[in-house]
């Protein structure tokens, strides 16, 4: 599952609040997103924004959160960014 236009960046807290907006918009839980051990990120190819992801770091990685923007997804975009998210 190879996307190599799609590129993963790392946000800081500060930078998230559309992912706080895609997971509300899911009906997703968003109260979490600012404790200590949570890593947030962007997917994209170029630069269109196709969604974010959030993982949990400790002994083993626990993905938190993936959302997709359903605009912008095609085929194989939710396994290449889960890919990208597992790194």
């Amino acid at each position: 599952m190879n996307h190599p236009e799609m590129s993963l960046r790392l946000l800081g807290a500060d930078q998230i609040q559309g992912l706080d907006e895609y997971l509300s918009a899911a009906g997703l839980p968003t109260p979490d997103l600012l404790q200590h051990d949570r890593m947030f990120y962007s997917f994209h190819r170029g630069e269109t924004e196709l969604g974010y992801g959030a993982s949990k770091d400790g002994q083993a990685r626990l993905i938190r959160s993936l959302v997709v923007d359903p605009g912008k997804e095609d085929p194989g975009s939710v396994p290449c960014c889960l890919e990208h998210l597992n790194a």
